[in-house]
């Protein structure tokens, strides 16, 4: 890798794939996945630490990024992770719900075993069947094994019912959304410029009363007749 400062060094990483990011309270500098750098690369990262970690820290597009990350998955520990990773959201609901249901959250439960994995860097990946598992993620490889049996192993069973839990919501999810894709496709044949509603224009739909129709009026209002009859007379015309 011919680069010469933090800014080269950074930009090159991240053109491979990589993840760079701070650790241990900003004094540590984290790479993912550790596994794939190469000597030389291990050898410029320690020569250019420091200059590299206050690259990190002014770096809009990483806290833009890493701030979308929080608002949509709010209790994943690893915000960072997402950009090379794509698990954020499943992170997220996977930790909340294992909080829900395996009370106590402690250190020493369903939930801190799993929080632990992913403050580690675990990951979470779909398998060819549809469901999700466990993966080392940003964790070396040879300490993926220790993490497995120490953190996970205690609590295979509640960590698989919760694995499938996630992706049965996720898959009931996907199955919506097409079906909205499919009625908005039939909307388009009347209506070509249909398009979804954005969050803003949502908000306000939901936040309109709830009206019981059987609570209306019965009569039309005058005005109203006169007008739809005005309107039949034109088109009759």
């Amino acid at each position: 890798m011919d680069v010469s400062g933090p800014e080269e060094i950074v930009a090159a990483l991240r053109a491979q794939g990589f993840v760079l990011s701070e650790a241990g309270g900003g004094d540590r500098l984290r790479v993912s996945p550790a596994a794939r750098l190469t000597p030389p690369q291990r050898a410029l990262l320690r020569a250019h630490k420091g200059a590299i970690l206050e690259r990190l820290r002014r770096d809009p597009e990483r806290e833009g990024h890493e701030a979308g990350v929080r608002r949509r998955a709010p209790h994943d520990p690893r915000p960072d992770l997402d950009a090379a990773q794509r698990d954020a959201v499943w992170w997220s609901v996977l930790l909340e719900l294992a909080a829900e249901v395996y009370r106590p959250a402690g250190s020493h439960g369903v939930y801190g075993a799993l929080h632990a994995s992913r403050c580690l860097g675990a990951g979470l990946a779909r398998t060819p069947g549809g469901g999700l598992r466990l993966t080392p993620g940003a964790i070396p490889p040879a300490e993926w094994p220790a993490v497995r049996s120490e953190c996970l192993a205690p609590h295979r069973t509640a960590v698989a019912t919760l694995l499938r839990a996630v992706a049965v919501a996720a898959q009931a999810l996907a199955e919506e959304l097409a079906a909205d894709q499919d009625a908005l496709a039939a909307v388009r044949l009347v209506w070509p410029s249909a398009r979804p509603l954005d969050p803003r224009e949502l908000a306000e739909i939901t936040a309109l009363p709830v009206v019981d129709w059987r609570t209306l009026p019965r009569t039309v209002p005058a005005a109203a007749a006169r007008e739809a009859r005005d309107m039949n007379k034109g088109a009759r015309a």
